[in-house]
């Protein structure tokens, strides 16, 4: 059930930094959608050597410490994450992406082997289909939840810098970049510093479901050697 419950949480955030970084680019630095796509391809890119090091690491070390290596890894990202200004190198969100693609590979890799070795072989295909059910569950609700607390910050912020004559249109102008030259020149820079102080939020929330994945992994078992290499051998 540990195994499942931090797939929910790691999906959860693999669907907000999906969302919001390239927001970030689009919103913050006035970038097309395309540059901000491409930020997400070392992402998928390293994605496929993190699986493979799940698999490694798996047989050699176990899954508590491949599961804690693959979340401090998620950890890293949530800081930087957290850390980074509207001034920060837009080449940092490329070394992001592809951490973020080696965390997910071992990490997904890992908590669906761990589900399957944990059953009889009769009931892995329940196992997996409950797996991924969590997974579906946590990009659901990663997606919405994110999405109602970006918007209270956004509502916040726009408050806390008194842009009464601001709307949530002129908003979503700004994050469609071809949007921005319908906005007052004057306007375009505070509502850059409040789209870039939500998502900033969100990205702090990211970090501390990181550090709730890595307090789970204590509920792992230390390692399954002999079911949990079979699983990963058939795959």
């Amino acid at each position: 059930m540990s195994a499942n419950f931090i797939q929910f949480l790691v999906n959860a955030i693999m669907m907000g930094t999906l969302v919001y970084m390239p927001m970030w680019f689009q919103g913050g630095l006035g970038t097309g959608a395309m540059e901000a796509g491409l930020m997400l391809a070392p992402l998928a890119i390293f994605w496929a050597f993190g699986s493979y090091l799940c698999g490694k690491m798996l047989v050699q070390q176990g899954i508590r410490v491949t599961s804690f290596t693959g979340n401090m890894i998620l950890i890293l990202c949530g800081a930087w994450l957290a850390a980074m200004q509207l001034t920060s190198s837009s080449y940092g969100f490329y070394l992001i992406s592809s951490l973020l693609g080696i965390s997910f590979g071992i990490t997904v890799t890992l908590y669906t082997v761990v589900v399957q070795s944990a059953v009889d072989s009769s009931l892995s295909g329940v196992a997996t289909a409950t797996n991924s059910l969590f997974r579906s569950l946590g990009q659901m609700l990663g997606a919405s939840v994110f999405g109602s607390y970006f918007n209270s910050r956004i509502v916040h912020h726009m408050a806390t810098e008194n842009l009464e004559s601001a709307d949530i249109n002129q908003m979503n102008r700004l994050i469609n970049a071809s949007g921005t030259d319908q906005l007052p020149p004057s306007m375009l820079s505070q509502l850059r510093d409040i789209l870039v102080s939500s998502i900033h939020d969100v990205f702090i929330v990211f970090l501390g479901l990181a550090i709730v994945c890595v307090l789970a992994t204590l509920l792992l078992p230390k390692s399954n050697h002999s079911k949990a290499n079979s699983v990963t051998k058939s795959q």
